[in-house]
């Protein structure tokens, strides 16, 4: 915060991470920062003395139990994507590919900037329907590109879009370690030659 003469402002820095409308807003990161994570750390004494199930006793499912819990969520998801994006885009050298499916994709900010790096490469985003079902409530020009498309699915249960690159990008930590063994068990059953998991 700056203060000026008739009380106090945000700073530009303020702007751009905290204000929900920030090119690069962490707003909707801390709105489900606050509303997930807070009862946690209420309770620590009693999950370190009790064990893993009290601090870990909710479904990771929840987030996408109502609309309102929906979009929060994509909201943290998209502004964490969009602040690091283009870093995880570039980091490697992914020209060699024709396709990927960014698997928990969220509102595709990924994609996007993958496929404003990459232009031979087509980006499907697979995620669960409630969620592919409100991308266009977080980011309204989602949809609309012939590069990038939506597909909703559970990548626990259903099948894995066709790909040449499966990226799982901030998605692994969710889940326990047998759920993690079953997902990468999936991922790797699509390999063929030149298929690669990020």
């Amino acid at each position: 915060l700056e203060k000026t003469d008739r009380g106090y402002r945000n700073t530009e820095l303020a702007d751009v991470h905290l204000a929900s409308d920030g090119e690069y807003s962490l707003h909707g990161l801390a709105m489900h920062s606050h509303d997930h994570f807070w009862s946690r750390f209420t309770d620590l004494e009693l999950a370190v003395r009790e064990g893993a199930s009290v601090a870990f006793g909710r479904k990771t499912e929840e987030p996408v139990q109502s609309k309102h819990k929906t979009l929060q969520f994509m909201r943290a998801m998209h502004g964490l994507a969009m602040l690091t994006a283009r870093q995880v885009a570039t980091a490697f050298d992914l020209s060699r590919f024709t396709s990927a499916c960014d698997l928990g994709g969220c509102t595709g900010a990924l994609a996007r900037a993958l496929t404003q790096e990459y232009p031979r490469l087509k980006v499907t985003v697979f995620d669960l329907p409630e969620v592919i079902e409100h991308v266009t409530c977080v980011q309204p020009e989602g949809r609309r590109t012939d590069r990038i498309r939506f597909v909703p699915g559970d990548f626990f249960k259903d099948d894995l879009p066709e790909a040449d690159l499966y990226i799982l990008s901030r998605i692994l930590h969710e889940w326990p370690d047998d759920k993690v063994c079953e997902l990468l068990s999936r991922v790797s059953s699509r390999y063929k030659p030149g298929v690669c998991p990020v």
